[in-house]
């Protein structure tokens, strides 16, 4: 009896942990949508039709802010949500390559590009 009951308490929890992590990558996607909005308006503001942020960057400011999760999944909606808008936005992949003194590493990079519109 105290078997089942441990399992439905691991049920319970595993339910629990994966509804926490859906409320997490929503929180995320509607901060990612507030920051990309916050600084598509200061490039506008500056006469630029491009903004390029950086993934890695994104995702140390929503842990920062206690902002929710990102990942790539999250990155596909926002890309789809500009997308809806018709602006180009896609990720910008550069490969990292490594010497002797110099080391570079992998960067992806989303793209949003309101030029044509």
């Amino acid at each position: 009896m105290g078997e089942k009951v441990n399992e439905e308490n691991k049920k319970l929890d595993f339910d629990k942990t994966k509804e926490n992590e859906r409320e997490l990558l929503i929180k995320g996607y509607h901060y990612c949508i507030e920051y990309i909005d916050e600084q598509i308006k200061q490039a506008i503001d500056n006469g630029i039709y491009r903004v390029s942020l950086s993934v890695f960057a994104l995702q140390l400011t929503l842990i920062s802010n206690d902002a929710g999760r990102i990942n790539d999944d999250t990155i596909q909606a926002v890309i789809y949500h500009y997308k809806k808008q018709g602006v180009k936005a896609y990720i910008h992949f550069e490969e990292g390559y490594g010497g002797v003194n110099i080391r570079k590493f992998p960067e992806k990079e989303l793209i949003i590009d309101w030029s044509n519109v």
